[in-house]
């Protein structure tokens, strides 16, 4: 079972995730050039150098102690300058996954990451960032097919 919803947004709206792009970012959900399908998420730089940290929140609820494994699929595209860092952390309830950081950079195509944690029983904030260290206007993150399962669940409490 997947606990996020819309997780490869083929409902074509941002619901039910929270975006946190600021003046940064234009987003949207294209209908072509997806991972396996033709919609995504899209956020196309609009401002050059550093930027803030683009964000994807999503709550969700887990009935015990669980393990999942969080995996998706990340594209960065509109520039062949490989000199900065785009870099994507996962957290829960403001606490980072072990080792969830990846960097991205143009010209690779659909990269998969993935990570596992622990989520206490109850409901959680899920949240996907990405951090761009330099870069272009017009750079564009497109994130899809992401999946968040259980690996083992602690039935006894």
């Amino acid at each position: 079972m997947n606990y996020l919803e819309d997780p490869s947004f083929e409902t074509g709206s941002l619901d039910p995730w929270g975006v946190s792009a600021g003046p940064y970012y234009d987003v949207s959900i294209p209908t072509s050039n997806g991972h396996n399908s033709a919609h995504h998420f899209s956020a196309v730089r609009t401002t050059s150098g550093d930027t803030p940290g683009l964000g994807l929140t999503q709550t969700v609820t887990m009935e015990a102690d669980t393990v999942v494994l969080f995996t998706g699929w990340i594209r960065v595209t509109g520039s062949d300058d490989t000199s900065y860092d785009n870099r994507v952390n996962l957290y829960l309830d403001n606490q980072p996954f072990s080792n969830a950081n990846l960097d991205v950079y143009p010209g690779q195509g659909w990269v998969q990451f993935s990570a596992q944690s622990t989520f206490p029983d109850g409901s959680h904030s899920f949240y996907l960032q990405t951090l761009s260290f330099g870069g272009p206007v017009g750079l564009e993150l497109s994130y899809d097919d992401f999946s968040l399962t259980v690996v083992c669940s602690d039935s006894a409490t």
